[in-house]
């Protein structure tokens, strides 16, 4: 399994994900700012969740991990 570490839009908590279950990461407008959502898979049950780094960022996360 690989994780990336993300910080969550609502409190900047910081969120451990396991990159195998993310199918999208989409861009919206939350109370006036800009955060990412992210949508996981069916199998790991969790519901979609903001976070406040881009989906740029994720993307070259994931890369970087993967290499």
């Amino acid at each position: 399994m690989k994780f990336i570490r993300l910080h969550n839009a609502e409190n900047n908590t910081v969120v451990v994900i396991n990159i195998e279950h993310i199918c999208v990461i989409d861009t919206d407008e939350v109370g006036g700012r800009t955060v990412s959502t992210i949508y996981m898979d069916t199998v790991s049950s969790i519901q979609d969740f903001q976070v406040n780094e881009t989906p740029e960022k994720i993307y070259a996360m994931i890369e970087e991990i993967n290499k």
